[in-house]
C-alpha cells in the first residue's frame, strides 16, 4: 500500500465517523427545535422551512459518510479515482448549501467552527482524492513502461 492511499484512507475514515456523528446530532437537534416550534406556534410556514433544513442537513451528512466509504473501498483503484474526486466535489457543494441553510435559519448566530470543520474535511477529502489519483496514475505509467 502506498503512502498516498494511507493518507486518503485516514481522511475517508474521518468522513465516515464525522458524517455519522453529524447526521445523528443535526437530525436530533433540528427535530427537537421542530417539536418546540410546533408546540409554541403551531404548524406554519416556518416549520416547513425547518423540515427542509432537517432533510438537507441529514442528506449532506449521509453523503459525507457515503463519500468516506467509497474512498476507503476505492483508495487503491485507479479506475475509481475519478469517482472519489466527484464525491469530494458533491460533498463540498452539499456542505456549502447546508452551511448557508444553517446560517439563514439561525440568523448567523451559530458556532462557525461547527460549520467550518465539515467544509475543511470535504475540501481535504477532494484534495486527497485528487493527489491519490495522480499518484496512482504515475505508478501505473511507471509499471507499463517497465
Amino acid at each position: 500500500m502506498r503512502r498516498g492511499s494511507n493518507i486518503f484512507m485516514v481522511i475517508a475514515i474521518l468522513m465516515i465517523v464525522f458524517g455519522a456523528i453529524a447526521a445523528i446530532s443535526s437530525a436530533s437537534y433540528y427535530i427537537r427545535v421542530l417539536i418546540i416550534t410546533i408546540m409554541a406556534i403551531g404548524y406554519e410556514k416556518n416549520t416547513t422551512v425547518l423540515i427542509v433544513c432537517i432533510v438537507i442537513s441529514v442528506i449532506t451528512n449521509v453523503m459525507m459518510m457515503v463519500a468516506g466509504i467509497i474512498g476507503v473501498i476505492n483508495r487503491n483503484r485507479l479506475e475509481k479515482a475519478k469517482t472519489c474526486i466527484i464525491w469530494g466535489i458533491i460533498c463540498i457543494v452539499l456542505v456549502l448549501i447546508d452551511n448557508l441553510d444553517v446560517l439563514i435559519m439561525t440568523g448567523a448566530q451559530t458556532n462557525g467552527w461547527v460549520l467550518l470543520w465539515r467544509l475543511v474535511l470535504s475540501v481535504v477529502y477532494y484534495i486527497g482524492a485528487k493527489k491519490n489519483a495522480d499518484k496512482l496514475q504515475r505508478v501505473m505509467e511507471r509499471t507499463v513502461r517497465e
